[in-house]
């Protein structure tokens, strides 16, 4: 069952569409057991542009689906966006079968043609992997690593980011820019910012897994390319910077290291 994967891709703008649908594209796999989804945020336009493209796509199966939301898009509200993000992860377990792996990209992503293969080659030989992801830069000005340790599982007060390291390694929360699970883990569990508070759906999704008694990964080799307006964040271009997020009066702050 595990070889069935699904490619979830969520799509909010056209701004690197079809550079991220080419990269798709060129995803190493076995083509008929992979299927592609795209939800779609956005008006008619953008949908009719991403159905005309994932329509022809290599996969055996390949749908587009327009998602109406209900929260409001911004694009200064950091929390709004959160909830939004939750509420289309939320949408998608709709269209997704219970068997098999899942692999979401974002829509400012480029993966590299070999990040399916290498993270769904560590399932067939661990039965308790929670996720497992690439890596990539994270934006706001700071270049760190979606990559995050907690100081406690069950009573987090202290979120600190990694450095860049070699080969694979333990991680208690991630992103959702490019990163593989069972489609059961997704599936059963319900998106939400990190305790409704200031952190993403990504960090709440990692740290839920381990209260599970799931691990989680990081695989470094896989090195995301992650677009925004003005450049592309490369990982080996400048010096990675160690975020750590303190909370305090049930409030997180960031503090550079």
């Amino acid at each position: 069952m595990l070889d069935n994967i699904t490619i979830l891709l969520l799509v909010s703008r056209n701004d690197f569409l079809e550079r991220i649908l080419t990269s798709i594209e060129l995803l190493e796999c076995n083509n008929m057991k992979t299927s592609l989804i795209v939800i779609v945020d956005g008006d008619n336009k953008l949908f009719l542009d991403v159905r005309n493209v994932v329509e022809f796509s290599k996969y055996d199966q390949s749908i587009c689906i327009q998602y109406k939301s209900k929260e409001k898009k911004s694009q200064f509200d950091v929390m709004q966006r959160r909830k939004r993000i939750s509420a289309i992860h939320n949408f998608a377990k709709e269209y997704i079968n219970d068997n098999g792996l899942i692999m979401g990209i974002e829509d400012d992503t480029i993966v590299p043609h070999d990040a399916l293969i290498k993270m769904h080659k560590e399932y067939i030989y661990n039965n308790h992997i929670g996720f497992i992801q690439g890596i990539e830069l994270g934006r706001w000005g700071i270049p760190y690593l979606g990559a995050w340790l907690v100081n406690d599982i069950y009573d987090t007060t202290s979120i600190k980011s990694t450095l860049l390291l070699e080969g694979i390694h333990e991680v208690d929360a991630g992103g959702f820019y490019c990163f593989m699970t069972r489609t059961d883990t997704y599936l059963n569990h319900t998106f939400k910012p990190f305790e409704n508070n200031d952190l993403g759906p990504d960090v709440d999704f990692g740290i839920t897994l381990r209260r599970n008694g799931l691990i989680n990964y990081t695989d470094y080799s896989i090195k995301c390319i992650h677009l925004d307006k003005d450049k592309e964040l490369i990982i080996g271009k400048e010096d990675i910077q160690i975020v750590n997020l303190i909370k305090a009066d049930n409030r997180w702050r960031q503090n550079r290291i």
